[in-house]
């Protein structure tokens, strides 16, 4: 395997993430004061990662805007040393670590609370892949609004790339083309052979090179390369185990519902029951996801 070369585009990443924090909003959790301390989120440790590779994503969240609007933020891949990846919204990833050095450095809870709530609002993406190497297979950890943290496993052999004439030159880094049809979307997307690492953003893996920006032919999700470093020593790659098991058809519909028949979602259950008025206030909104089946 060939040694990497480290291109890490510190300003534009640092300009984005800088843009994420003072857009965020502050929600005050008043709780400083009381006798309890942050508490770590929850993990099971699976692999430590080699690399850290960061890159822009940008969604269209309502595809009926005209003209379409998206918004831009960071995720992070971590590669792991044995066997497995993950991707998540790098706002997430810095909240989950807050959290962490909150519990660690005794916090007060509120404190780490209202860092964390500030990031969490600008995350793009509470969708966590894991990619497990050696099964073949992702493991999907989303939300369910107002229910539960849910997550599914699914085949990795699904993803069915064709290599065509192209090329293009993306972060200064030369990239060949390929494209997919991947859960209702058709794809295009550029790789280097210069970095030897079958991987990319999300789910997209298996090509003869590192991603370097994949989009669907619509526009409306896009990831773009615009960093690599070594990971640091305290980064892991983790599951949740709290989160629950189900069926990807179940949770899928359960997210739908929530942004396009709330009050549905919300009392179907039986758990809840809205007043009229609470009924008036909730809205559709709109629900754009990367995998439309």
């Amino acid at each position: 395997m060939k040694k990497y070369k480290i291109a890490f585009k510190a300003l534009s990443v640092l300009l984005l993430i800088m843009g994420s924090e003072l857009q965020a909003q502050n929600i005050k959790i008043q709780s400083d004061q009381a006798g309890f301390s942050s508490d770590t989120i929850a993990k099971m440790l699976l692999d430590l990662p080699q690399y850290r590779i960061y890159y822009e994503y940008l969604h269209v969240q309502n595809p009926k805007a005209k003209p379409l609007m998206g918004r831009k933020g960071i995720t992070l891949l971590l590669l792991g040393k044995e066997r497995y990846n993950m991707h998540k919204d790098y706002t997430i990833f810095r909240s989950d670590s807050i959290l962490d050095v909150g519990a660690k450095q005794n916090w007060p809870s509120g404190k780490a609370l209202n860092m964390g709530l500030s990031m969490n609002r600008e995350a793009i993406s509470r969708d966590v892949v894991l990619t497990d190497r050696k099964q073949r297979e992702f493991i999907m950890e989303v939300s369910v609004p107002l229910v539960a943290r849910y997550t599914y496993k699914e085949s990795a052999k699904d993803l069915k790339w064709q290599l065509v004439p192209g090329d293009s030159v993306v972060s200064g880094y030369k990239c060949k083309k390929a494209t997919t049809t991947y859960r209702g979307r058709s794809y295009v997307a550029w790789y280097t052979e210069e970095i030897d690492m079958p991987y990319g953003p999300y789910k997209f893996i298996g090509l003869p090179g590192l991603v370097m920006k994949v989009g669907d032919t619509q526009r409306h999700h896009t990831f773009t390369f615009v960093g690599m470093t070594k990971a640091t020593l305290t980064d892991l790659i983790y599951s949740n185990p709290r989160a629950f098991g189900g069926k990807r058809e179940w949770i899928r519909k359960g997210i739908w519902n929530f942004h396009n028949e709330p009050v549905k979602a919300l009392e179907g259950d039986g758990r809840s029951q809205l007043t009229p008025e609470e009924k008036k206030d909730l809205k559709k909104t709109p629900y754009n996801p990367i995998e439309l089946e």
